[in-house]
């Protein structure tokens, strides 16, 4: 064979090892790597917090059908798995749906899924989300943070390495509430009770929440603090305040719910104003903010710092939120 066979016949070998290699067609028929990586920029703040938030992951992989398929997790002890954290999967090709949830394996976190999942039998409907270690439909735990994705069409090629991106959403909220008067007496912590009632204890695959019975969330922490006025005291002007401070955390909040912000009385048993929260959450954003959906702004906004003022007579005056004050007419709660 002269020299010009040669040259050909080496060049047509690398051409061929070249196109097995990008078709990624092997003998044992293992397909091209498919990955996917995980981005948590649905906050106020618009920059993806996932490395350094989130400690774990659970990815459910279903077929095109909805059918279950496997279950791939990490964790790490670390603070965030990182920015470059990606989970491989070994697909064969073909098209799946994929359901992320992450916070599931803190030890700390009270949820558990409703009924475990078998192979080839269960569907996207028996991936549901609880809400657990409540009783009779309370709540009184800080609720370590929970994450919910969902990529579906996930197409995997045997002709190409395949990516893809798991959106993921917070879905939990957390409220501190302070409660003062205008008339300067000293509050009690056992006078006043604080709750938020809802219906997202139970989230199913599309994180919407699934109506079973309405749970009552109340305050891990309340307590009376003292806030001394730091210019000289005028008239009819108290030298100090006393302000209730309570914490109360929920699951997703969302804006065709029903939910109720309550404040009761104990010592005289008696409800002082009964408020729907999601409304006057949607009207005390930034108008910054005026152009987003309301169910954006409360997947994306998961801290709120609320602030009630009443007169002498217990009589809802203003309500603060965040950075908004709004001036009730008594008609409207």
């Amino acid at each position: 064979m002269n020299r010009f066979y040669k040259k050909l016949s080496v060049s047509l070998c690398i051409a061929l090892l070249g196109y097995l290699a990008a078709s990624c067609v092997y003998e044992d028929e293992v397909p091209c790597v498919s990955e996917v990586r995980f981005v948590y920029d649905y906050n106020m703040e618009f920059a993806d917090a996932f490395p350094r938030q989130v400690n774990d992951v659970m990815l459910f992989i279903f077929d095109n059908e909805g059918k279950y398929l496997a279950t791939q997790q990490a964790r790490t002890e670390k603070n965030g798995l990182g920015k470059d954290f990606r989970m491989t999967l070994n697909l064969k090709p073909g098209s799946y749906n994929l359901v992320a949830w992450a916070g599931m394996q803190d030890e700390a976190a009270p949820y558990a899924f409703a009924r475990p999942l078998q192979a080839g039998i269960s569907t996207t409907a028996d991936l549901q989300v609880l809400l657990a270690h409540t009783e009779s439909q309370t709540s009184r735990q800080p609720l370590s943070n929970l994450w919910h994705g969902r990529l579906d069409g996930f197409e995997v090629s045997n002709e190409r390495p395949t990516s893809g991106i798991v959106s993921l959403t917070k879905d939990v909220n957390r409220f501190k509430v302070l409660l003062q008067t205008t008339d300067g007496r000293t509050l009690q912590a056992t006078d006043y009770s604080l709750s938020i009632t809802a219906d997202n204890a139970c989230l199913a695959s599309d994180n919407r929440p699934i109506p079973t019975a309405a749970t009552t969330y109340h305050p891990y922490s309340q307590q009376v603090q003292t806030i001394e006025n730091d210019t000289e005291t005028e008239e009819n002007i108290p030298a100090s305040v006393s302000v209730l401070v309570s914490e109360l955390a929920t699951l997703r909040l969302m804006a065709d719910s029903d939910t109720r912000f309550v404040l009761r009385n104990e010592r005289e048993q008696k409800e002082l104003f009964n408020i729907s929260l999601v409304k006057y959450l949607g009207l005390m954003r930034l108008e910054a903010y005026a152009d987003m959906s309301l169910q954006e702004y409360l997947d994306r906004e998961d801290t709120y710092q609320i602030i009630f003022v009443m007169d002498s007579r217990e009589t809802l005056l203003y309500i603060q939120i965040n950075n908004w004050r709004y001036i009730l007419n008594h008609t409207e709660l």
